[in-house]
């Protein structure tokens, strides 16, 4: 059995007249975690990730750290869970495992520009002295292929699911500016609901490249995965 685990939500600095505190920002809602769950959930952002590897990485970061975590890491794993914080899906197969545990959650995009991501570059290779060479191979990786710029540009239109893109590819439904036409190419009939679109879509010709081009565009930080139900 294979599970795979990935975080959900967005990394925010909250200022405040009492300092600067880091939450995650979910359904619309700050959330403060404890620095061993920030240590966590931090350790998963933009990956997809087995519980071996992110205890691997976990533990690495907390010897760096030199916290004293009050929690077993399973322990802790198992209430970010519990918040939302994380999903995971098990499944015999890799790629079943992969689209049980995406095709519920939402697509966020992530905003970017040219002279933000130059300006970045330029403060890694001036400041921290980082290599030009490895931060142009960076920049060259974010180019995406044709299904992920296909999954981007219904993306950006309007908050959608793994599932509902998915559907909305597959029937070629690409206009979706305004709610009425989501709910016509989604949610013309009496039997889909947002509870069972992954399930039809499961058997999509379109789903292996759109789940493909939705995991690439997470682990190259160009999307976070949001959830807005339970």
């Amino acid at each position: 059995m294979i599970t795979f685990y990935a975080a959900t939500g967005q990394f925010k600095l909250c200022h405040t007249e009492m300092g600067v505190y880091p939450v995650v920002v979910l359904k619309e809602k700050e959330l403060a975690l404890t620095p061993q769950e920030m240590l966590i959930w931090s350790s998963m952002i933009w990956k997809i990730s087995t519980q071996d590897e992110i205890k691997d990485r976990y533990q690495r970061r907390l010897a760096e750290s030199q916290l004293q975590p009050l929690l077993a890491f399973e322990e802790c794993l198992l209430r970010l869970e519990t918040r939302g914080l994380i999903k995971k899906a098990e499944n015999e197969i890799g790629l079943d495992a992969l689209y049980d545990l995406i095709c519920k959650l939402y697509i966020m995009p992530i905003s970017t520009d040219l002279p933000t991501t130059v300006l970045g570059a330029l403060r890694l290779v001036l400041f921290r002295g980082v290599p030009i060479e490895r931060v142009w191979t960076q920049l060259k990786h974010q180019k995406l292929t044709p299904d992920e710029r296909f999954v981007m540009s219904v993306a950006k239109q309007t908050l959608l699911s793994t599932g509902e893109i998915i559907k909305c590819i597959e029937l070629n439904r690409l206009d979706l500016d305004t709610d009425v036409k989501v709910l016509d190419a989604l949610y013309n009939d009496d039997d889909t609901t947002c509870d069972n679109i992954h399930l039809s879509s499961y058997h999509a010709k379109s789903k292996l490249g759109v789940v493909q081009a939705i995991a690439n565009l997470y682990m190259k930080k160009l999307i976070t995965f949001e959830v807005l139900m339970d």
